[in-house]
């Protein structure tokens, strides 16, 4: 043990340079106190506060310094990084040029292969703050005993863990090649050139059974002589975000793999969805999923576009191959046969989606939609605002147009389904339609769409009453006068829910200008068979883009409510809803990074108090990581933005000059939920998407 002990300390760090920016001087007194614990530890350590007058000058000083040092610690900053970059202002952090170029020509002559340097944070920085450079290489948090401890063993070189003895190689027997797939009665040759199938494997990340089956048919169609894509290991960044958008284009067959982590997943939604209209526009991709040990109810979303898809079932790691010839088999029964578009689904399962106290990215709408029983709100963490107060006092006001606008998961569904619930108890009937359902080929022609929104809504009303092909607005409004309309037996709210969804049609415009017909209708005595109905409309986009003219908008007149993210004193009342998680300093530090997102604000508690929690450092540390927290709802939307270059490119400028030359374009960010404009600047609507969507990713 002793001569170990001595090789180990042989081999360990003997002198140390310490580089920082002076940013103020308790940072310099955090250098100088980390410097002095370094040597009573015995590390040789130097800083430039030791030797104030080097007689040399600084520029040989520094070099002679980091040249003589094993180890040269980087404590890193925002301005250190922006002095090491060269990109910050004369006069702002002294020090650290001389360095930079040091560090910059020493990383290239070794081809950045170098351990030399060694990036420090203290407490309050970030990942961010490390220099370019030097990302990705080890970093340590030395504002606590386990991270200067880190720092220690590695400049001392004393392992945490030593390895075990080396023993001899097994033997393991012979495993049936993948590619060797058969049937019951003999092998099966690859495919042939022109039958070999392009794939894309969509699973939720964080789960090793989801991953493990992923890899196995990754491995086994890709020894079947198909081409496979999963985005296991694929690099981050603007190629992997491409890579998704357009593998999912390229692609014969999707295979989504649910389990229940799906159904929570953003991402997974995001590339179903994206799988499921690029089907309707060309007849492929062919989605298959595959249930891994759920068979629970699909979200609302997936239920729309997999709910009358047939489904392969996994229940353990016994069943991957019987999965793996399941699929092949499926993709080879239609290799001789045209595609068909994805079908129109206007009526969800009966289930509700999953009960699970992880928040969900939106509200699921099917209690309003069946009407099997009152529609209620059972979240114990829902927190009520005042636009709560004004709809729940329309909803029992007969003749009623109600429109809720606001960005993306800022709560408009909720807020309806609110409504909805006391118009229910006032004794009115519901008709919710969610245009989502809708498929891109119900949406190409106007005539066709009046047809499928008319057969929603009798089928939404249960009426008996058969709908004929509807040729346009005339044709539909004699057919609400003659069929719908009487045929009601009580007062009744038409609902319409995500209906910027026709934005970019032809005619858009004409519809718009229909529905505020209907409010006309329903607002004048002249329709006395108009005056039992309410409307309410639910947009994330800007009405004008919907409809310029504002006489024939639905959307300027009734009662107009906007949502909004919560304000601090309503993050503060949903912390009390989890007692002892956030300290008040803490709360204030979510408030910073999220500004009230409401379903990332939910979702930051979850992670506190799942299982498989998280401490709150480590949820400000990874916020902006692909794999943290939040990742899987940055991932989604990145990808989604990636579908419109026009709408980063916007974002982009705003994150840099706090404008967007293209007021529309503003707009429709601003729905997205993803800016806000404060005092005449239009910002990044929170820190975590500043963070993450910078422009060094």
């Amino acid at each position: 043990m002793f001569e170990e002990g001595d090789r180990l300390m042989s081999r360990q760090v003997k002198k140390v340079f310490i580089s920082y920016s002076h940013d103020s001087p308790e940072h310099e007194r955090q250098v100088l106190a980390l410097s002095e614990r370094l040597r009573a530890d015995g590390i040789d350590c130097w800083i430039d506060q030791y030797d104030p007058y080097p007689e040399e000058g600084w520029p040989r000083w520094m070099e002679q310094q980091i040249n003589e040092a094993e180890a040269v610690l980087l404590i890193c900053t925002p301005t250190y990084r922006k002095r090491v970059e060269g990109k910050e202002e004369p006069g702002i952090g002294k020090g650290v040029c001389w360095e930079a170029n040091l560090i910059y020509n020493h990383l290239y002559s070794n081809k950045q292969q170098t351990s030399q340097f060694v990036p420090i944070l203290f407490s309050g920085a970030g990942e961010d703050d490390i220099p370019k450079v030097l990302q990705g290489q080890a970093f340590y948090r030395v504002h606590d005993e386990e991270g200067y401890e880190s720092l220690y063993r590695r400049l001392t070189n004393q392992l945490l863990v030593t390895p075990g003895s080396l023993g001899s190689v097994r033997r393991l027997p012979k495993v049936e090649v993948v590619s060797d797939l058969a049937t019951e009665s003999a092998p099966v040759a690859g495919p042939s050139q022109d039958q070999a199938r392009k794939f894309f494997i969509s699973y939720p990340q964080g789960d090793p059974s989801d991953e493990n089956l992923a890899r196995f048919l990754h491995s086994g169609l890709t020894g079947l002589g198909h081409e496979v894509f999963v985005d296991i290991g694929i690099r981050a960044g603007t190629d992997w975000v491409r890579a998704i958008r357009d593998r999912i284009h390229w692609c014969d067959t999707l295979v989504v793999l649910l389990s229940e982590r799906s159904m929570g997943s953003e991402m997974v939604h995001t590339e179903v969805r994206l799988a499921a209209l690029q089907l309707g526009q060309t007849g492929r991709p062919k989605i298959i999923p595959v249930r891994l040990g759920y068979l629970g109810p699909l979200e609302y979303e997936l239920e729309i576009y997999l709910g009358g898809l047939q489904h392969i079932t996994w229940k353990s790691e016994a069943d991957s191959r019987q999965v793996l010839t399941a699929i092949r088999n499926s993709v080879g029964s239609q290799e001789h046969t045209e595609p068909a578009p994805l079908p129109s689904r206007d009526e969800p399962a009966i289930e509700p989606g999953p009960d699970s106290s992880r928040p969900r990215a939106g509200r699921d709408p099917r209690a309003a939609i069946l009407q099997d029983g009152p529609i209620r709100n059972d979240d114990p963490c829902y927190i009520e605002r005042k636009q709560d107060r004004v709809v729940l006092d329309l909803a029992e006001i007969p003749e009623q147009t109600l429109v809720i606008k606001g960005p993306h998961q800022t709560g408009k569904s909720s807020l309806l389904l609110q409504y909805l619930s006391k118009a229910q108890s006032a004794g009115k009937r519901i008709a919710f339609v969610d245009f989502k359902i809708f498929s891109i080929n119900d949406l190409e022609q106007y005539d066709r769409f009046l047809t499928s929104f008319a057969r929603v809504l009798v089928r939404r009303l249960r009426l008996a009453v058969e709908v004929p092909e509807i040729g346009g607005q005339i044709q539909l409004l004699n057919f609400m006068e003659d069929q719908i309309l009487p045929a009601l037996e009580a007062p009744t709210v038409l609902a319409f829910d995500e209906v910027g969804r026709v934005l970019g049609r032809p005619y858009q415009q004409d519809f718009f200008s229909m529905l505020r017909l209907w409010h006309e209708h329903v607002s004048s005595p002249l329709y006395p068979d108009w005056t039992d109905l309410d409307l309410a409309l639910v947009i994330s986009t800007e009405p004008h883009l919907l409809i310029d003219t504002a006489y024939r908008s639905p959307f300027t007149v009734g009662h107009r409510i906007e949502t909004a993210p919560f304000d601090e004193q309503q993050c503060r009342e949903l912390d009390r809803r989890y007692p002892d998680v956030l300290t008040a300093e803490q709360q204030t530090q979510l408030w910073q990074l999220l500004r009230g997102h409401p379903y990332l604000t939910r979702l930051a508690y979850y992670r506190l108090t799942a299982p498989d929690r998280i401490r709150f450092d480590q949820l400000i540390e990874q916020a902006a990581l692909d794999n943290g927290p939040f990742g899987d709802h940055l991932r989604a939307l990145r990808v989604r933005l990636g579908e419109h270059p026009e709408l980063l490119e916007a974002f982009g400028q705003a994150r840099r000059t706090g404008r967007v030359d293209n007021r529309d374009l503003y707009h429709q960010l601003y729905g997205a939920g993803l800016v806000r404009e404060e005092e005449g600047r239009i910002n990044p609507a929170n820190l975590l998407y500043a963070r993450y969507f910078r422009d060094d990713r």
